[in-house]
């Protein structure tokens, strides 16, 4: 399977064995890393409830962002609220289904602060017309349709980041 291709379903599971997904990761990501290393620090929050999909996007991402763009993870909404009180992010990347709620909600606290971020990719299995209108209504900016190839998650932030 090419790296590009390399999916994480739902559940967090890569679709290879990990060695040969550690590796197929590193090569892709050392080819795809961003063109150039950003002027200001960026902060970038992945709201995922899967512990191993949020922990390999994390990781996946801190290597093909850089050392000036932080990523932190949030497990739920009210981890994320909590993340968000003190520092806004450029970029978040949105799981719907939350334990305690839509991901969504975190957007209209944003806005109610007028802290909206550059960018916010819903991440979602639903590939229906009304979620995704209910996504592009709250504010994202796109919507993914788990499982994310990497590829197109690196895409879409270089391009909503640049």
């Amino acid at each position: 399977m090419a790296p590009e291709q390399l999916n994480i379903d739902q559940g967090g599971q890569a679709s290879e064995d990990s060695d040969a997904v550690s590796t197929n990761v590193r090569s892709f990501l050392a080819a795809h890393a961003l063109s150039a290393e950003p002027d200001a620090p960026r902060f970038v929050l992945v709201v995922e409830d899967s512990p191993e999909y949020a922990l390999l996007t994390e990781q996946m991402l801190r290597e093909a962002l850089g050392p000036r763009t932080r990523v932190e993870v949030a497990e739920s909404l009210s981890a994320a609220e909590a993340k968000l009180r003190d520092d806004g992010p450029d970029c978040i990347l949105l799981d719907l289904s939350l334990p305690d709620g839509s991901g969504l909600d975190i957007l209209t606290a944003l806005r109610e602060r007028n802290s909206l971020p550059r960018a916010t990719l819903a991440m979602t299995g639903h590939n229906d017309s009304k979620s995704r209108r209910n996504c592009i209504d709250a504010g994202c900016v796109d919507v993914l349709l788990k499982p994310v190839a990497i590829g197109e998650l690196l895409r879409q932030i270089e391009r909503h980041l640049a």
